[in-house]
């Protein structure tokens, strides 16, 4: 029966890994800010539909509201500026390599954050990360320079670091809010706040009206099928497989992700791109391989 469900989440990740080309597709027609505030509000609307509909918990109260929408403008709306302009500036391969960072950065964050303990090898598979990410920055350097490599990596590493927010903190909510009230709370307060500053700085409207049928497709892809119908997969398959091996399954998402890079827009690579992607990838397996003295099962805030 296992096998059934290990598939599921290969799946998942295969279809997961045509995100960063859907959104380089995107990001060639309209702007980073512009994208990001549609593909919020398309997500989290969605999300929203979907508490209202199956009665589940959602924390309306003024005391809560305004910690939740700096969790969702941090954690979905400077992230996801993070992450559009690293994949704008490094491109697809590039991204999806150091895609692979983001396993790591979340243990260190919930470690910092929640005091929480974890295995010895995440002390191996951190330094290892480290390594590989330096090796993917050097790779990068020899095919465009210093500050395409630097800043593509930086901005893809404050992504991470503000992604893990949501995730490291919806423990602490699980008491109060429903998973699903929360993505909805979340995701619409960055989609409120990039609308915001869309009205109050970027006024990038007018660019919708060169959107390609491609580039609505591709949005759609992202907002939809990436943004709610892969998360909950997700979600659900942590049901029946540890949380541990079901984040191994990312180095799917990081190989895929880059062939698609490569397949659909051309995109080189070398030797140390792929050999860093591969440390990366390896320091994964370590942090999130099972150990003897605990193989217990993480459970998701409340089942979608």
């Amino acid at each position: 029966m296992l096998i059934k469900y290990l598939l599921l989440a290969a799946f998942v990740q295969i279809l997961w890994a045509l995100t960063p080309s859907a959104s380089n597709i995107v990001i060639q027609e309209i702007s980073v800010e512009l994208f990001i505030a549609i593909r919020w509000t398309i997500s989290g609307l969605i999300f929203l539909f979907a508490a209202l509909s199956f009665k589940k918990k959602i924390d309306w109260s003024p005391k809560m509201l305004p910690k939740y929408f700096l969790l969702g403008v941090s954690g979905y709306g400077l992230s996801s500026i993070g992450a559009l302009y690293g994949l704008k500036i490094g491109g697809v391969v590039n991204f999806a390599l150091l895609s692979s960072v983001n396993p790591i950065v979340v243990a260190f964050m919930s470690i910092l954050l929640l005091k929480e303990k974890v295995d010895r090898k995440y002390w191996i598979a951190a330094p290892l990360c480290v390594f590989g990410l330096v090796i993917m920055v050097m790779g990068k350097y020899e095919l465009s320079g210093a500050s395409v490599a630097i800043s593509s990596a930086l901005l893809i590493l404050m992504c991470y670091f503000f992604e893990s927010l949501p995730f490291v903190f919806s423990k602490k909510f699980s008491s109060k809010q429903s998973l699903i009230g929360y993505m909805a709370i979340l995701q619409l307060s960055a989609a409120i706040f990039m609308w915001g500053a869309q009205i109050a700085h970027f006024k990038q409207f007018s660019e919708l009206a060169s959107l390609s049928l491609r580039g609505l497709g591709a949005m759609i892809f992202v907002s939809v099928v990436a943004c709610v119908i892969c998360y909950a997969l997700l979600y659900w398959l942590l049901r029946f497989i540890d949380g541990h091996r079901l984040a191994i399954f990312d180095g799917i998402h990081a190989i895929f992700a880059a062939l698609y890079g490569v397949w659909l827009f051309n995109e080189s690579f070398n030797l140390l791109m792929v050999l860093g992607g591969g440390l990366l990838i390896t320091s994964l397996y370590l942090a999130n391989s099972p150990s003897k003295k605990n193989l217990s099962k993480t459970v998701p805030v409340e089942a979608i």
